[in-house]
């Protein structure tokens, strides 16, 4: 169970002139769910300190001399303030073929489905201020 937020969703260009839509989280936390005090109902729990990067996603999307740069991700060590989200957001305008980064400036107000659904048929990529539970097979890293 994943908690993903900050999609990059659009369509990408493929070497050929192909391309493929996606819409894929930035980072993302393993989650789990605990019951409440009460027992009555379910709470989505994540450690915000154990942040990881879509590492697989953002290889996809790197600009052209910029596979070295990986390691520099500036992924938050608590939970996802101003100060980080703008390090973030600078990080993949400069380092990935996403150019669109302002709409995900507003996190953690996250914007409705049909906004997402909208970002999701542009023809070109955009970070948004989104995030979504799935379940996933367990990578093998």
């Amino acid at each position: 169970l994943i908690y993903g937020v900050l999609p990059i969703c659009g369509r990408q260009q493929l070497d050929g002139g192909a391309s493929r839509a996606i819409c894929g989280p930035l980072m993302y936390y393993e989650a789990s769910l605990q019951p409440t005090a009460d027992g009555q109902a379910q709470l989505l729990v994540i450690d915000p300190q154990q942040v990881r990067g879509n590492w697989r996603l953002l290889r996809s999307l790197f600009d052209e001399g910029g596979a070295d740069s990986l390691d520099g991700l500036p992924l938050p060590s608590g939970v996802l303030d101003a100060t980080a989200l703008g390090l973030l957001l600078a990080w993949v305008a400069r380092h990935t073929q996403v150019r669109e980064v302002s709409e995900a400036a507003g996190f953690p107000r996250l914007v409705d489905g049909e906004a997402l659904a909208k970002a999701q048929r542009r023809r070109s990529l955009s970070l948004q201020a989104g995030a979504f539970v799935a379940l996933v097979p367990r990578g093998s890293g």
